[in-house]
């Protein structure tokens, strides 16, 4: 590959990755299992990347891989949200909801009471 020759989007956004992460290119070459040598193959050579480098800059860097691929429009890095914090935001707005339910039941009943007030909560 002609060394001029315009980077695919993918090492583009690979190259974003390590800048936005601030790490050495060694480091940041071994957090995908790549050494030195092949991930400047890949950097300026226009080398494949390795299916198991796609596969740790998912698991490892929680990348969103359509980011990488381009598909998603972002000058900066886009991280798959964290499965557990999505469950933790679910939960937190189910219990939410039965809350304001709640409130909603209370103020009822408060209203029940001041408009009739011989009737006893437990009726």
């Amino acid at each position: 590959m002609d060394k001029n020759a315009a980077k695919s989007i993918e090492v583009q956004r690979i190259e974003s990755l390590e800048f936005f992460l601030g790490w050495t290119k060694k480091r940041f070459a071994e957090s995908l299992g790549l050494s030195a040598s092949n991930y400047s193959k890949i950097i300026n050579n226009g080398m494949a990347v390795p299916a198991k480098a796609l596969y740790l800059l998912q698991s490892v860097h929680n990348v969103n891989l359509d980011w990488i691929y381009g598909k998603i429009e972002s000058s900066k890095p886009v991280f798959l949200e964290d499965k557990e914090e999505n469950k933790v935001r679910e939960l937190e707005r189910k219990l939410m909801k039965i809350q304001e339910e709640l409130l909603d039941y209370k103020t009822r009943e408060n209203e029940k009471l001041k408009n009739n007030p011989t009737v006893s909560a437990g009726q």
